[in-house]
C-alpha cells in the first residue's frame, strides 16, 4: 500500500502504519499503529455493510429497544435518554431541513399586491 501526502484514513487515523516517518519506533508508535488498524478494519467493516440496508435499520432498531428496556429496568439513565432524544431530534431536523431558505429573497417572488406585477 503506498501511501501519498495527503491521504488520510478512517475516523481520523491520519498516517499509514507500514510508513511511519520514525521508522515505526517511536514512543506512540504501538498505540499508533493500534489506532490506524481499528480504524482501518472499522472502515472495512462499514464499507460492507453498506448494500445491507434491512439488515443495518434492524440492528439499529433492536440496540434501541436494548436501551429503553435497560434504562426502563434500572430505572435509571433518564438524563442520558433526555440527552440523547434531543440530539437525535436535532440531527432529524437538520435533515429534513433545505440547504438554503428558500425565503431568503434571492430570484424571482410572485406578486404580494394586486397593483404589483410580477417581475
Amino acid at each position: 500500500m503506498s501511501s501519498q501526502k495527503g491521504e488520510s484514513f478512517a475516523y481520523g487515523a491520519s498516517e499509514d502504519p507500514t510508513t511511519s516517518s520514525d521508522g515505526g519506533f517511536g514512543v506512540n508508535a504501538g498505540a499508533k499503529n493500534l489506532r490506524v488498524r481499528a480504524s482501518q478494519k472499522m472502515q472495512v467493516f462499514l464499507d460492507r455493510s453498506v448494500p445491507h440496508t434491512g439488515r443495518r435499520w434492524m440492528c439499529w432498531c433492536l440496540l434501541v429497544a436494548t436501551y429503553f428496556l435497560r434504562a426502563y429496568l434500572v430505572h435509571g439513565y433518564y438524563i442520558v435518554t433526555y440527552g440523547l432524544g434531543i440530539y437525535n431530534l436535532n440531527l432529524t431536523i437538520g435533515f429534513l431541513s433545505p440547504a438554503r431558505d428558500p425565503a431568503g429573497g434571492d430570484g424571482p417572488t410572485l406578486p404580494s399586491s394586486k397593483n404589483e406585477e410580477y417581475r
